[in-house]
């Protein structure tokens, strides 16, 4: 298939928000069955088979993690742009977690939050109902926040008339939930909704953005605003409530934004940073729990505040923002990389989202870096992204995988150590793991990059999850690190999702992995998807095809062009690397064809490795 380097432009409007059987190789039985797989031909040519895959000479990587399913959801957006508080680190290994729950597919009646809790030995089983009880539209909420007062735990969550439902547990670890009227509402038609929730003890601040039903909610200027929202005793009471921060006016945006925003809070210091891709990055920071707060502009962006502009090209972000205060009471901050082009008066936009950047800024040097970008896994010094990835919807099938109006770098989640060690994921995709059938996407995983001079410099990527053949996204860590970052994303078999992008409905799974950062500090996870990059020579033994047909039901056959004759080990594998079958031929030079009978795999994902001598191939199939 073609790949595309990165470049597009598109047009958007604001997005405000979506087993395996026993089988036989080669005579030597390994199960009940002694039906064959693989067979191998030899055809003597010197020509490449059509359609071979650009070669990738790539070595074993390094996990002592395992990566665990502890959930999962058909709402498959968890979050239009920021990654909010959905991850808690306790004592004694204690670890909880929240995301977007629901069994039903569109339109989601029971949405609310799964929840789950490890208590130091072993998670409980994966969540079958909402913590907000009810059935239905009864209690439905969406965007959970987690975090602990007392001895107790809380998550908020917005209600589908605007405002929020605050459930607390009363012990840590509980799954029994007591639910709390409406709180910060507004009027029927015009509420706050898209929260982000963090408390100092009985403090909880909250920030969130208008959403309308009829009419814009318009506050100094600015329509559907980001609001602020302050509790001095646990949420019950809020004498700060939906108010707009210091500078928020139409001098600095024209439009609020949902997801665009993330928040912090350590001792008495409270951080907030906005975004969005028409707007400035500006921080507020203040140092008396809530009670007056600094603007600071971050980073500039002139058109916010312009209804109209054309062939202006300028860098911006992409909303997905994330802020995170280190032990010396310093903000660090960090965004999606966007490019802006034009605006129209109907506030729809024209931006690059094939742009692929992590951005950082600190309080140390006041200066904004790019810290990581997409990994060039060919090493051909272009990146190769196929266009449905950064798409919304596609002409063909409709279908595409961008996620709102983020870019292809995005959706940053931090957290700091003891040492004062920042460590951040985020979500990129994968360059060569591509989905097998047309409109062509590239699949995400979560990355990791750390710092250990307070972000003047950062460590190289490193891939944490190394879902080959899944899509691996909106990964949120815990914001205090002891010697373990707790991650949860979500994974499913088809990038983008089904409430933005057209995708066919399914449950995905809520994954967990608790990874030593002894192993993120001594580089050990490496950067490519399921395997580390080795400086070797090139593989001028051979080239591997993608098989075809695929997906298949019967037989597909495998395409290996040998510049010279070699014993070549064929291997295939299913989701869990297990194997399930293996051969060893000796091929001649030429086009040589392996043909795999899927009458004896079970429906799902394997993958395929080609090896002899110091190179090795793999690639993927799926049966139906």
């Amino acid at each position: 298939m073609k790949k595309v380097v990165l470049i597009g432009l598109m047009t958007t409007p604001f997005w405000v928000m979506a087993q395996q059987k026993n089988v036989v190789t080669n005579g030597t039985k390994t199960g009940a069955t002694d039906n064959k797989v693989v067979t191998t031909t030899t055809t003597t040519t010197t020509n490449n088979p059509k359609g071979t895959q650009p070669s990738t000479t790539l070595s074993p990587s390094t996990i002592n993690y395992p990566m665990v399913k502890i959930g999962e959801s058909k709402y498959d957006l968890q979050t239009n742009a920021s990654i909010g508080r959905r991850v808690m680190e306790y004592a004694g290994g204690k670890v909880s977690v929240v995301w977007t729950y629901s069994n039903e597919n569109d339109p989601w009646n029971d949405r609310g939050t799964g929840y789950n809790h490890f208590n130091g030995t072993s998670w409980g089983s994966t969540p079958s109902v909402r913590i907000e009880g009810g059935t239905g539209t009864t209690n439905r909420t969406g965007w959970p926040s987690l975090g602990q007062i007392g001895t107790g735990e809380y998550v908020f969550g917005h209600a589908p008339v605007g405002g929020f439902r605050k459930s607390t547990n009363g012990t840590i670890g509980s799954n029994t939930w007591t639910l709390s009227p409406i709180l910060l509402g507004d009027n029927t038609n015009q509420y706050p909704i898209w929260g982000r929730v963090a408390n100092n003890g009985n403090t909880v601040h909250v920030v969130a953005n208008y959403t309308t039903t009829a009419g814009n909610k318009v506050i100094k200027g600015v329509n559907n605003p980001m609001v602020y929202s302050r509790s001095l005793d646990g949420g019950t009471t809020w004498p700060i409530q939906n108010i707009t921060l210091p500078g928020y006016d139409s001098t600095l945006t024209l439009y609020g934004g949902g997801d665009n925003y993330a928040i912090d809070v350590r001792d008495s210091i409270v951080a907030i940073v906005a975004g969005g891709v028409v707007d400035h990055v500006v921080l507020w920071k203040s140092t008396n729990n809530g009670t007056t707060f600094m603007r600071i502009i971050v980073d500039s962006m002139p058109y916010g505040t312009k209804d109209t502009f054309s062939n202006q090209k300028y860098r911006g972000n992409d909303g997905s923002m994330e802020v995170v205060i280190d032990n010396n009471g310093k903000v660090q901050l960090f965004w999606g990389m966007s490019v802006v082009a034009s605006k129209t008066s109907d506030s729809s936009y024209s931006y690059y989202p094939s742009v692929g950047a992590l951005m950082h800024w600190s309080e140390y040097t006041n200066k904004i870096d790019t810290i990581a970008t997409i990994l060039d896994r060919n090493n051909t010094d272009t990146i190769e992204i196929e266009p449905s990835t950064w798409q919304i919807t596609t002409t063909n099938t409709g279908a595409a995988a961008r996620y709102g109006s983020t870019c292809l770098v995005t959706m940053p989640s931090a957290g700091v150590d003891a040492s004062n060690y920042i460590y951040v994921v985020y979500s990129a995709p994968v360059e060569e793991d591509v989905t097998p059938l047309d409109p062509f996407e590239n699949y995400r995983d979560v990355y990791v990059v750390y710092s250990k001079d307070n972000g003047a410099t950062w460590a190289a990527p490193q891939n944490l999850t190394k879902g080959q053949g899944f899509e691996d996204v909106f990964g949120c860590i815990n914001k205090q690190i002891s010697n373990k970052l707790h991650l949860i994303w979500q994974r499913d078999g088809d990038p983008g999702t089904a409430l933005q992008n057209g995708d066919l409905p399914g449950v995905n799974d809520i994954m967990y992995a608790a990874i030593p950062t002894a192993d993120i500090l001594n580089n050990s996870i490496g950067g490519d998807v399921g395997l580390s990059v080795k400086n070797v020579h090139a593989n001028d033994l051979f080239s591997v095809s993608q098989n075809f047909p695929n997906p298949f039901s019967n037989e597909t056959v495998i395409s290996i062009a040998m510049k010279k004759g070699a014993e070549v080990t064929f291997t295939i594998t299913n989701m869990l690397g297990q194997t399930v079958t293996t051969s060893v031929s000796n091929l001649k030079t030429g086009i040589n064809e392996i043909t795999v009978d899927g009458n004896n795999l079970e429906a799902g994902v394997y993958f395929y490795t080609i090896s002899s001598g110091n190179f090795s191939e793999t690639r993927k199939m799926i049966v139906q």
